[in-house]
């Protein structure tokens, strides 16, 4: 599975859990402003995806995770590069 299409698949099951509104999910889309994600929501994402592929995104990136683009940056660097592997 294409790493882009998970990520944007994790996004849009959580927009489903909390809302009924239809979004376009960019790589500038802004998790708290454009979807009203709070922290816990974010959370959730890089949780699911961790286990997903087998990764681990450590507290400080994870607070540096801004935008969709942020996270799929970080998540194929962490596959990329191999490190911090769960």
């Amino acid at each position: 599975m294409n790493i882009e299409h998970l990520i944007y698949q994790k996004i849009n099951n959580v927009l489903k859990f909390f809302t009924e509104k239809k979004y376009e999910i960019k790589n500038t889309t802004n998790f708290i402003e454009d979807l009203e994600f709070d922290e816990i929501d974010i959370l959730q994402i890089v949780m699911d995806i961790e286990d997903d592929l087998n990764i681990l995104i450590n507290d400080e990136e994870i607070a540096k995770i801004i935008t969709v683009e942020d996270l799929l940056l970080c998540v194929k660097d962490k596959i990329t590069n191999g490190n911090d592997t769960a």
